[in-house]
């Protein structure tokens, strides 16, 4: 088993903010074998416009990082 972290953090701010994060605990098949892994945040919501980073960590390790940039629903920001 190894526990595994997702995190979402605003990071277009002076300091970045962590909005949500939670852990889990996943068994890999091997360590050369490709798994898809699923998430589910229930009720999850952005506070606000802007760019945020979707961190995957390990054992103190940011193992995946991607952005994304959330816009206001109407064409705002």
């Amino acid at each position: 088993m190894v526990e595994l972290m997702l995190v979402c953090t605003k990071v277009d701010i002076p300091e970045p903010r962590e909005v949500y994060a939670s852990k889990h605990n996943v068994r890999f098949r091997g360590k050369l074998v490709l798994e898809q892994v699923h998430f589910i945040w229930n009720q999850f919501q952005f506070p606000d416009p802007g760019e945020y980073a979707f961190q995957l960590w390990s054992q103190g390790h940011c193992l995946a990082e991607r952005r994304l940039a959330v816009r206001q629903k109407g064409g705002g920001q």
